[in-house]
């Protein structure tokens, strides 16, 4: 019976005033199926079976007790509020996307206007302050003199007339108007200019202004036809080679590369010579005066020195030059190699 009345309270209620269900034919073959299958598992107390979990019952046997859902019952009084404890706090969930900004709520009516204060007492009068010292007279004003105008000429003096008779004197006039102002008078010549005044004193010089920027160069001028007077121009000869024999004709061309006014007189100068008027220097640093060809021999190797000479290859003849240049020449002193050279220097008459 403990375990009709089990099912009855899971069915629907108590059997005091609580709705109860109809039996059918299935509720009863489970219910019989139920307590056959609790067999020698279960235990009996108080006169009846106790269950004490699901477990305890053959899974096929707990498919049957699952009958149709009947009505739903009556509401059933609100229990008291259990006593158990708190159960502990869920994990904080995830934070939400932010809300979207609500609308602006409408402006609110304008609130009426106060009432006004209460007047404050007045505060009481201050004190009158002490008058201030009198300030000293100021010093009276210079007297102005304004310029004083020139006297007008003198007017013509008219012929005087006949005395008349005294009238009688009449009644006071009433007096007459202010006549109006005069108009101005014209404005007087312009004065002399005055004398100048003396020149002032000269400034001083401002610095010197920045270079200016060079200018283009100029275009190539003409080459001079012939070379200028007093200029001079210098120069060296060598003539290398080998000697058939005694009496080999050796020899160099000395070119001026510019063309003098006139023939220089030729100078040849024998290795430590005495150095000719009309020529100075040293073979490294030779000169020569105005119209004049002055030849150093520095180098003699194999040559007859006493054949050395200035030459002019146009005239073939020993001891002349020629306006745009000239030739040196020797002999070989014996047969083989010879060596014949020195420096030179011509300056335009």
């Amino acid at each position: 019976m403990r375990i009709l009345n089990l099912w009855r309270r899971e069915q629907g209620g108590a059997d005091s005033g609580a709705s109860r269900r109809r039996f059918s034919y299935a509720n009863v073959a489970a219910t019989l199926a139920l307590v056959l299958a609790l067999g020698a598992g279960g235990a009996w107390a108080a006169g009846g079976y106790l269950i004490t979990s699901t477990s305890q019952i053959k899974p096929s046997v707990v498919k049957k007790l699952h009958g149709a859902r009947g009505r739903a019952g009556k509401p059933g009084a609100t229990g008291a509020i259990g006593a158990g404890f708190t159960g502990a706090s869920g994990l904080s969930g995830a934070t939400g996307a932010s809300g979207t900004n609500g609308t602006n709520g409408t402006i609110g009516t304008t609130g009426l206007t106060g009432a006004s204060g209460a007047t404050g007492v007045t505060g009481a009068s201050g004190t009158n302050g002490t008058n201030g010292t009198i300030g000293t007279t100021g010093a009276t004003g210079g007297t102005g003199i304004g310029a004083t105008g020139a006297s007008g000429a003198t007017g013509v003096t008219g012929a005087s007339g006949t005395d008349g008779t005294n009238g009688t004197n009449g009644s006071t006039g009433v007096t007459g108007l202010t006549g109006a102002t005069g108009l101005t008078g014209a404005s007087g010549t312009n004065g002399a200019n005055g004398t100048n005044g003396t020149t002032g004193v000269t400034g001083a010089s401002g610095t010197t202004g920045l270079q200016g920027a060079t200018g283009p160069t100029g275009a190539t001028g003409p080459f001079p036809p012939t070379l200028p007077s007093g200029v001079t121009l210098r120069g060296v000869f060598l003539s290398e080679g080998t000697a058939t024999g005694a009496a080999g004709n050796i020899g160099d061309n000395i070119s001026f590369g510019w063309t003098l006014s006139a023939a220089p007189v030729g100078h040849f100068i024998q290795p430590g010579g005495t150095v000719p008027s009309g020529c100075s220097g040293t073979p490294t640093s030779p000169g020569a005066a105005p119209g004049n060809l002055c030849v150093f021999d520095v180098e003699d190797s194999n040559v007859a020195t006493v054949s050395s000479e200035v030459w002019s290859p146009p005239a073939n003849m020993g001891g002349v030059t020629e306006p745009y240049g000239a030739g040196v020449f020797t002999l070989s002193a014996a047969a083989g190699t010879y060596e014949f050279g020195g420096s030179w220097a011509v300056t335009a008459p």
